[in-house]
């Protein structure tokens, strides 16, 4: 199964996912995970993606200790969100907010902070900072690449994980 950072799953929900003609999983499971650095799984079944990689769970009967269910997991390396964010134009002088919106995070997700940078700063300058936008100054005719690292948060049974990616948007500065 291919799974999403920071997600958590239940391996019985996801057997019957992989398995529909299955009856279901006896009771009194033992559960292990080959890699615990990418998924751990609790005793109950449950499991968390922390990084990305390979991962094969495994559930043991102990009544009937040769019969062992098992699930591979593709952990991808990527956080489960998208955002929109689009290029602006300034004139000399101006200054103001600009922003991304996001969406398609999963609600235990949020966005803790983002580092903002400027490609460029003679043309824009970036001055104060939020997790999703910050000050942009025009100072001179030109263009800037904005770059934001975005620090994503997530609260699961495993404690609070944090995942990083990239925005970025282009500002045009014009003379007047």
């Amino acid at each position: 199964m291919s799974a999403e950072l920071g997600r958590g799953y239940s391996f019985g929900g996801q057997w019957g996912n992989l398995n529909p003609s299955d009856a279901g999983l006896p009771a009194g499971l033992t559960y292990s995970s080959s890699n615990s650095s990418v998924a751990p799984i609790d005793s109950s079944g449950w499991f968390t993606i922390l990084s990305p990689g390979t991962v094969v769970l495994t559930a043991v009967n102990p009544r009937e200790p040769n019969v062992h269910y098992t699930i591979t997991v593709q952990a991808k390396n990527e956080v489960p969100w998208d955002y929109q964010l689009d290029g602006i134009t300034l004139s000399v002088g101006q200054s103001r907010y600009h922003g991304f919106s996001s969406y398609s995070l999963y609600t235990s997700f949020t966005i803790a902070s983002t580092v903002w940078s400027s490609s460029n700063p003679s043309v824009v300058t970036v001055g104060d900072q939020e997790p999703t936008s910050c000050q942009l100054t025009a100072n001179a005719p030109g263009t800037a690449t904005i770059s934001g690292v975005v620090t994503l948060r997530v609260d699961s049974q495993d404690g609070v994980l944090t995942f990083t990616d990239n925005v970025s948007f282009q500002v045009t500065v014009s003379a007047s």
